[in-house]
């Protein structure tokens, strides 16, 4: 179960990371380590193009404050080396709607304190949803979030709504990270140091079907 410390060591360790302003084209170094060397792709006339990480940065944060379970994280160093294209957000729904963790956006409508720092927000997006971290409420009933691959990189967004304007993504629903199962050997909290720098990976050839959605 994640008590207050875990769910403080999500928001630190989340929050450094958007402080060293993390992405494939800044600190590319620690980008690398937290999409465990996963970096782009090439088209067929040599374009460079970026894959969704938004799931990565999630299953890494999650992973690092204790959650080490392969089956709801999906990270080659919980799953014998292997990564699935496109399971990082189904696999932590799948845990999520099988332990009765989603919260509805009606729900927290009706009551704001289901929501705690360190849940999670699922974004509905046209090419492949949208994942990130449940930060705090603000004054205006308004609330922030913590984000992997927003803008490009690691970010705090503020001013999100539950009902958002017509030209941002609409949420789906929450999730309760409360029941996750952890790792009691330890966990890091905030401090985010980055120790095993990883050299540059462009993947070589491909064409578009190697856009791996989150």
């Amino acid at each position: 179960m994640l008590d207050k410390e875990r769910r403080d060591s999500i928001i630190g360790i989340a929050s450094d990371l958007v402080a060293q302003g993390i992405g494939p084209e800044h600190d590319r170094a620690c980008y690398l380590r937290l999409t465990e060397n996963r970096a782009d792709w090439k088209t067929s006339d040599g374009t460079i193009k970026h894959y969704g990480w938004c799931g990565d940065f999630i299953s890494f944060v999650l992973s690092r404050a204790g959650v080490m379970d392969g089956r709801i994280l999906n990270r080659a160093e919980l799953n014998n080396g292997k990564w699935v294209p496109g399971d990082n957000l189904a696999r932590i729904q799948r845990w999520a709607k099988g332990n009765d963790a989603v919260v509805s956006v009606d729900a927290v409508r009706a009551d704001p304190a289901l929501l705690t720092p360190g849940d999670i927000v699922i974004f509905v997006r046209t090419d492949g949803d949208h994942i990130a971290f449940f930060e705090d409420w603000t004054a205006a009933g308004q609330f922030t979030s913590l984000d992997g691959n927003s803008f490009g990189r690691v970010c705090k967004r503020n001013g999100r709504n539950l009902v958002p304007a017509s030209n941002a993504m609409p949420i789906r629903h929450f999730i309760n990270v409360t029941n996750l199962p952890l790792n009691t050997s330890g966990h890091e909290t905030a401090g985010f140091v980055e120790t095993e720098l990883q050299p540059d990976l462009i993947a070589s050839g491909g064409d578009s079907s190697e856009l791996w959605i989150a």
